[in-house]
């Protein structure tokens, strides 16, 4: 098993200690502490930038709300623009539920005020667009990106405007539903029934990536399924267009990620490339056949990123299937289903989820759609 060096090891620990206390001191303190700490060591300023500490003047937070969304790691806090109230105008749209708040911004549930169509929508709402260009550029960004996207498995944007406060906003599908993982235990979903919900996933992902666009954060909170059993991938604010130019396929990775769904580049902080959507999922696959993630999900942000460097492929999902108490723990198979479950697992799907870790070779996600 490959490990980064030890002086490597010990610096990333250093950038995690200065990250903790920083976060604990004044916006003065805080800075004069990052920035004494990245002169001292450009290593240590490299991972602190990183982990997106570095002194500046005007924070902002890259995380984002959205329908059915889970904390992403960021150091920093935001202030919050106020919410709206149930019955406020949103250009031609009254608010009718808050469904999330995040640094980006705001999400509600409401419905077209002058009645012209009879259709609840989810509208998300920048935060502080005059305080943060960076912020507001971004979520052009994603109203671009969701603009080139048009598959029955992705969210819609049907619409954007701006507020009467000079606030962008963009109107989306709104998606009744449950994350995939916990929708197919409540609903009972075999083997195959949970391998055609994926599928679906990952003909979505692939649509993406043919318009060159990474998801970046792939996970079951942002992939919810309706009461009709068709999945819906959502939230595309931290989602990348690729730059032809930087050559394979390649984009700088974000700050903001969700740890224990992040591809290994993420973790380390390099570039990334469709290959990042195609470790996350894998890890979706695994968490769907076995019940768990083949990592502990409790894990710090620190031992996951030095567990990135591993090379050596996780564990086979079967073999989970193959001790009762772990998965009965899981809740995700009935007791007496294993055996069964385990057979149909071993072999060919243990081996097309291990493709996409990071010590067995990178698929595309179509060709996952066509093992199956």
């Amino acid at each position: 098993m490959k490990r980064p060096d030890p002086t490597r090891i010990e610096k990333m620990r250093r950038a995690m200690r200065v990250a903790e206390e920083a976060a604990t001191l004044e916006p003065k303190e805080r800075d004069d502490l990052l920035d004494s700490e990245s002169r001292a060591d450009s290593d240590i300023g490299q991972l602190l930038e990183w982990l997106d500490l570095q002194p500046r003047s005007s924070e902002h937070e890259d995380s984002d709300a959205g329908q059915g969304s889970e904390p992403r790691h960021h150091p920093t806090s935001l202030g919050r623009a106020r919410l709206r109230k149930k019955g406020d105008r949103i250009g031609p749209y009254r608010v009718l539920e808050t469904l999330g708040e995040g640094g980006m911004g705001e999400v509600y549930a409401a419905e077209r005020a002058d009645g012209e169509v009879q259709r609840q929508v989810a509208i998300k709402v920048i935060a502080r667009r005059k305080a943060d260009p960076e912020l507001h550029r971004r979520f052009l960004a994603e109203r671009q990106i969701l603009a080139g996207l048009d598959h029955a498995n992705i969210a819609s944007m049907f619409d954007a405007g701006t507020t009467d406060d000079d606030l962008s906003f963009l109107v989306m599908e709104k998606v009744d539903g449950l994350p995939i993982d916990q929708f197919c235990v409540v609903n009972g979903y075999n083997l195959a029934q949970r391998l055609e919900l994926f599928k679906k996933v990952a003909s979505a992902v692939a649509h993406a990536h043919q318009r060159l666009v990474v998801h970046r954060d792939l996970k079951p909170s942002n992939i919810l399924v309706d009461p009709q059993g068709e999945p819906k991938l959502l939230d595309f604010g931290i989602a990348k267009l690729i730059d032809p130019s930087a050559g394979s396929n390649a984009t700088r990775t974000a700050q903001v990620m969700t740890p224990k769904w992040a591809s290994p580049e993420q973790l380390r902080g390099e570039l990334i490339t469709t290959s990042t959507d195609v470790y996350s999922l894998g890890l979706l696959l695994y968490k769907l056949v076995s019940g768990r993630l083949p990592h502990d999900p409790d894990l710090s942000l620190l031992d996951l990123a030095l567990r990135s460097f591993e090379t050596d492929a996780p564990t086979r999902p079967s073999r989970f299937l193959a001790d009762p108490e772990q998965a009965a723990t899981a809740e995700n198979w009935p007791r007496e289903d294993l055996k069964r479950i385990k057979r149909q697992v071993q072999g060919d799907l243990d081996n097309i989820i291990l493709k996409a870790s990071p010590g067995c070779p990178r698929c595309v996600p179509n060709r996952w759609g066509q093992r199956f």
